[in-house]
């Protein structure tokens, strides 16, 4: 299994004048789907199976993060998809119409399946 992040993206900044504190916070709902890349010769259950995630699943998250500011102090919060990414080698076989056990063939298709974890956030001064 692999972590993989996706590219940032720009959340929300913000600024504190004279406060003594302040904070800045970013309230995060989106959608999300699993996927997979690369050739499907055997079906996405199959694949499914094998990773051990539906590939094919979809739904949405929310998230808070939250950063405190100083006076003077100006900040920014960015986020990203956070996803594990499993690889699949597939491989053909051979079965005679009349039964007997699979033949395996050296034809292989890959491919990569993505299961979405979560946010990641990422806070900075400004």
């Amino acid at each position: 299994m692999k972590v993989s992040f996706l590219k940032w993206n720009y959340g929300t900044s913000g600024t504190n004048g004279t406060n003594a504190t302040d904070s800045v916070s970013l309230d995060k709902e989106y959608g999300y789907s699993n996927s997979v890349n690369g050739t499907v010769e055997v079906g996405y259950s199959q694949v499914s199976s094998s990773v051990g995630f539906d590939v094919t699943y979809s739904s949405s998250s929310t998230a808070q993060y939250s950063m405190t500011l100083l006076a003077g102090q100006s900040g920014e919060i960015d986020w990203r998809d956070v996803y594990s990414s499993k690889s699949v080698r597939q491989r053909e076989y051979y079965r005679y119409l009349c039964g007997g056990q699979p033949i395996p063939m050296y034809n292989y298709a890959y491919c990569t399946a993505n299961q979405w974890i979560g946010f990641g956030f990422h806070a900075y001064d400004t």
